[in-house]
């Protein structure tokens, strides 16, 4: 996309417009490109970092506007000269270092919070390290120079003549090797070689999360990691294709992020209800053994103030046992009676009480436990993991 004189089409000459095949083309690129924008504002509201909220979004209306000027530079003889060409301009030099950015908050998001793998960086590396920090900030200069490289060739700046070739902006990689001296074209596809080659990359990573890493939809991951590969080719045509063939490769990249971004979304929603279930749960059974362990103590101290106290628990029960053994056979040896039915009152009592012994996940709990042991059962009855679409993330931002 560039300038080449008054009388020229903004965004390339007549020789690179493929007539009406072309002008569809830039229709339906800008209208998905507009469905894109608008279902990354619907669907994409959870996950609160500055990719979603901020980046992806206007890079939406960036592959938006860029379509629609040019076909309106393909349809009408519009001048480089009019404001609205040169918010073209600053748009169109915006979407490579938006790209790169995105992916990279992505895969280090990932990083971060799944344990992907993300260059040589340890799996408990956040994004408060100083690693990362430094990386961060390198990328963010890399995509500044990237926006002043794009706006020297597009407004001329700096005396890089932008009509030499005069398909510069408008031609990919094979222009390239037919003109492999021109300043301003090796300018030009700098930002789009960054692009590929940190894209592929980065392709990689997401490949390798989707098959080891990834709770759900690991085809998904698996194939969105191809999305780079249309924008890669879209680079290499020439002039006579190279304005269709480019937006197009942008434009599917474009959909297979905001997809990675959803399964992102939903991946990291997913980890947190299970994150969140796990912490209740813990909260529950710490409060229920608490209780259980309390009543114990109570229990023990009973027995200990009186030999008539009967233990209440399963794990008193064995000495109880004996000692009723014992005062039977005392009883016995001394010619003491029992009741006149044959029945002690102090069996009657053992009788009831064991009547009432619970077993709870293989514990055998008392009567003193009821409390407890119905506490425990409505936690369990209720201790399930929060549904992930109702879970929103908010991560820390850089």
């Amino acid at each position: 996309m560039t300038s080449h004189g008054a009388d020229a089409y903004v965004f390339g000459k007549d020789a690179a417009d493929l007539g009406p095949v072309s002008h569809v083309c830039y229709v339906v690129f800008a209208s998905i490109a507009a469905l894109v924008f608008l279902l990354q504002i619907l669907l994409l509201r959870r996950l609160r970092i500055m990719t979603t909220y901020v980046m992806l979004p206007l890079l939406s209306v960036c592959v938006v506007f860029e379509n629609v000027a040019l076909y309106l530079s393909a349809t009408t003889n519009i001048t480089h000269t009019t404001i609205s060409m040169y918010i073209g301009y600053v748009l169109n030099s915006l979407i490579v270092p938006l790209f790169l950015l995105i992916l990279y908050e992505l895969i280090f998001k990932l990083h971060e919070f799944r344990n992907a793998h993300f260059l040589c960086f340890e799996l408990e590396v956040d994004a408060e390290s100083k690693p990362a920090q430094v990386l961060m900030w390198i990328m963010r200069i890399i995509c500044a120079g990237l926006v002043a490289i794009k706006l020297i060739v597009e407004f001329g700046w700096l005396d890089v003549n932008n009509n030499d070739p005069v398909m510069t902006g408008s031609a990919g990689y094979a222009y390239l090797i037919e003109h492999p001296t021109s300043l301003a074209l090796w300018l030009a596809l700098i930002p789009s070689m960054c692009l590929s080659v940190f894209g592929v990359l980065v392709a990689t990573y997401i490949f390798k999360y989707g098959t080891c890493v990834a709770l759900e939809n690991n085809s998904w991951w698996k194939v969105s990691s191809f999305a780079i590969i249309f924008q890669v080719v879209g680079q290499f045509f020439n002039h006579d294709l190279y304005t269709v063939t480019s937006n197009a490769g942008e434009l599917v990249l474009l959909m297979g992020l905001t997809w990675c971004v959803w399964l992102a979304q939903y991946e990291l929603s997913l980890a947190a209800s299970y994150a969140d279930f796990l912490h209740r749960s813990n909260s529950a059974f710490t409060a229920v053994s608490s209780v259980k362990a309390e009543a114990q103590r109570e229990s023990l101290k009973r027995s200990s103030a009186s030999r008539n106290t009967k233990p209440k628990s399963g794990a008193l029960m064995a000495d109880y046992m004996l000692n009723r053994h014992r005062e039977s056979a005392n009883k016995w040896t001394s010619g003491t009676d029992d009741d006149e039915d044959g029945t002690s009152t102090d069996d009657e009592n053992f009788a009831e009480r064991a009547s009432d012994l619970r077993v709870h996940g293989g514990v055998e709990l008392g009567v003193f436990d009821k409390s407890v042991t119905s506490d425990l059962e409505y936690e369990d009855d209720h201790m399930t993991p929060v549904e992930a679409n109702n879970v929103v993330v908010n991560l820390s931002e850089f």
